[in-house]
């Protein structure tokens, strides 16, 4: 009985390699499926073709939005840069008032004090003349 089995087995095997070998070598069957390979590969070569022009479309999306995104953020700093320039000239300038302010207050202490150093010397100057003028008016009596 194991013979049989082996046999039969043997035979399937053999018959199957037959059927395959008959497909493989039926040129109508080979021609079909070359042919159904060829349009395949068409339709795979447009939606590669598809797919790489929606991938390139996308990439050109995404370099302009960055560059987008790049120009208002500098148009922004140099905004901001600008706004810092100017309230730094506009505290320059504030500070080179008060500073001519404190020039002008220290001015005016300075010439007032000279002013009353100036009288106070007049003043003694003038009591020293009348104090020799009446040392001279006591010599003569």
């Amino acid at each position: 009985t194991g013979w049989v089995v082996a046999t039969a087995l043997l035979a399937a095997v053999r018959m199957s390699r037959q059927a395959a070998d008959e497909d493989r070598l039926d040129t109508r069957a080979l021609q079909l499926r070359q042919a159904e390979s060829r349009v395949q590969s068409a339709e795979l070569r447009a939606l590669r073709a598809a797919y790489l022009e929606r991938e390139a479309r996308q990439k050109e999306e995404e370099a302009a939005r960055r560059l987008a995104e790049a120009k208002k953020r500098a148009e922004e700093e140099a905004a901001a840069e600008a706004a810092r320039q100017a309230e730094y000239k506009a505290e320059q300038a504030r500070e080179a008032e008060r500073q001519a302010i404190a020039q002008e207050a220290a001015r005016k202490a300075f010439v007032a004090r000279e002013s009353r150093l100036a009288e106070e010397l007049a003043a003694r100057t003038e009591a020293e003349k009348r104090a020799l003028a009446q040392a001279e008016a006591r010599k003569k009596e």
